[in-house]
């Protein structure tokens, strides 16, 4: 709850047909870049901006490589990259693709990674009280979205009996700010879905980026 008022979850979600997720695909190859970086340009169009020079957009790291884990072993190795791109937008979709997909595989690397594990370990130690991990979780710099992207999704699509028709995720809420806008990216079966949660959702949201995304490929 804030000053009294229960916060309400609002939820959206785009599914993509298998003609438009594989044109957005080879348009990514085409132009040196990737789905969610192009997910990120096109979202950065119609987010508010962080703060008065950029739209940032905070991205979960699959760092499952880098700690060496393999197909058969249970863990989650989560690290977390920024996208930042200038709220004048005066650059074209493609490029500030190519810019966010650069600063996550700068924030993937082993140095950054351990740098940012020194960091944590030195501001959060594990006697840390409620008021100083508040304070730590705080003092990030604002973003405007947190945008998790699954990619290709390695399953099979029948078990036995069943068949899996679709996945949605990943979807969740952060309580601080309220207006966050949390969207959740995967590809399963040769199609996009996107899930969009905000305790103050930005209405049409995930259509807008939709249509960026495919005018950007025609």
């Amino acid at each position: 709850a804030r000053a009294g008022k229960k916060l309400v979850a609002n939820i959206a979600s785009v599914e993509w047909d298998r003609n438009d997720t594989a044109r957005l695909v080879r348009s990514c190859k085409a132009n040196g870049t990737t789905v969610h970086g192009a997910i990120c340009a096109a979202a950065s169009r119609h987010l508010p901006a962080s703060d008065a020079d950029a739209i940032r957009m905070h991205c979960p790291l699959d760092l499952g490589r880098l700690a060496g884990s393999g197909a058969g072993d249970c863990g989650v190795y989560i690290g977390a990259g920024s996208v930042e791109i200038p709220a004048g937008r005066r650059d074209t979709l493609w490029n500030d693709a190519r810019n966010a997909v650069d600063s996550l595989h700068e924030a993937r690397s082993p140095l950054q990674v351990v740098a940012m594990l020194q960091w944590i370990a030195a501001s959060l130690p594990p006697t840390a009280g409620r008021d100083h991990a508040e304070a730590f979780l705080t003092s990030f710099p604002p973003s405007s979205a947190v945008i998790s992207n699954l990619g290709v999704l390695p399953l099979a699509a029948d078990y036995g009996s069943l068949r899996l028709k679709a996945v949605w995720g990943p979807a969740m809420l952060t309580n601080l700010p309220a207006d966050r806008q949390t969207i959740g990216v995967s590809t399963f079966a040769g199609q996009l879905r996107m899930i969009h949660q905000s305790y103050q959702p930005i209405p049409g949201l995930l259509e807008m980026i939709r249509e960026t995304l495919l005018a950007s490929c025609a």
